[in-house]
């Protein structure tokens, strides 16, 4: 025995699903629209401020240049490293050191930072102090 396909219905029922499958496809692009154009800036603010995060160390490079590089006089010997941080506790007499990061090479400075009530407003407070006598 063969079985034969019953016929497809031919009437106005057929469009109705496909009425329905497009305006919901029509209401899900809308959306995804729009919720794209609130969620933007927020991805943008994320990203700038990302880059400008993993920049950190070269920004500091340029902006403190001065308070991170010393030259020294020919013939001139470092100071030794708890003599740096004592000038440099001189200059913040109330506060607590918090890291201290000695020079790298012969250009560099000692870098001190305080945790101090009186520079409360800023997180912490570093200080250079120059490895090198008289600077």
């Amino acid at each position: 025995m063969a079985t034969q396909a019953s016929p497809r219905p031919t009437g106005g029922n057929t469009s109705r699903p496909r009425r329905l499958r497009d305006e919901l496809r029509e209401l899900t692009l809308r959306l995804h629209f729009y919720v794209g154009l609130f969620i933007a800036p927020f991805l943008l603010v994320a990203a700038a401020t990302g880059i400008l995060y993993a920049l950190t160390p070269q920004i500091e490079q340029v902006v403190y240049d001065k308070e991170l590089h010393a030259s020294a006089p020919a013939g001139a010997e470092m100071v030794p490293l708890a003599q740096q941080v004592e000038a440099a506790r001189s200059e913040v007499t109330d506060g607590t050191i918090t890291q201290i990061r000695p020079p790298k090479d012969a250009e560099s400075t000692t870098r001190v930072t305080f945790d101090s009530p009186r520079l409360a407003r800023i997180a912490s407070s570093p200080r250079s102090s120059t490895p090198i006598p008289g600077r």
